[in-house]
């Protein structure tokens, strides 16, 4: 490096965890949710004057993201009745854990002219983004009762329906049941 060259960098860094202590159910009452996250950004700039006229600007930069929700109650599987107009859940959502990671990686240059009152810039930039997610949807499973009384009866009443059906022979082929 000489006099006519200039060099920068920086690097930041952020932390965050936030949450809810009932949020990380299917719908109602459920376990903590958390949200655990990560920003790392580096950068570099370069800066080359070839004359008073002419001036050369070279930037280099890498951002990291992670944001990431775990399971808090490992194993408990999603509970919600949907089916009807009370929609009841309990259990650890159905779609949890993910864990999300993005990298940024950029590159940038410009050259810079003056001549008389006349000035031009031109350049180029270059990023690369890269995706590592995971999203693990219904990997401990789910239940979906079709009201609040099977749940709360743990689907009594629905598999003795069930049976009293097969009892009976079953739906009739042709009976449109």
């Amino acid at each position: 490096f000489s006099d006519r060259d200039q060099f920068s960098a920086l690097y930041l860094l952020q932390d965050d965890e936030s949450g809810d202590p009932y949020d990380g159910g299917g719908n109602t009452i459920g376990p903590a949710s958390i949200n655990q996250g990560r920003t790392q950004n580096i950068g570099a700039t370069w800066n080359h004057s070839f004359s008073p006229t002419i001036l050369n600007s070279f930037k280099v930069g890498y951002l990291r993201h992670i944001s990431n929700f775990p399971e808090t109650a490992p194993g408990m599987p999603e509970m919600y009745t949907y089916y009807d107009n009370l929609s009841v859940g309990l259990g650890m959502y159905g779609g949890l854990p993910q864990y999300f990671t993005d990298n940024q990686f950029q590159f940038q240059d410009s050259l810079s002219f003056v001549k008389g009152k006349h000035s031009l810039k031109a350049g180029w930039e270059v990023r690369r983004t890269r995706n590592g997610s995971s999203f693990y949807n219904g990997n401990k499973g789910s239940v979906y009762p079709w009201s609040v009384e099977d749940f709360v009866t743990d689907l009594n009443f629905t598999d003795a329906i069930d049976q009293i059906v097969a009892a009976n022979g079953g739906p009739k082929v042709g009976s449109g049941v």
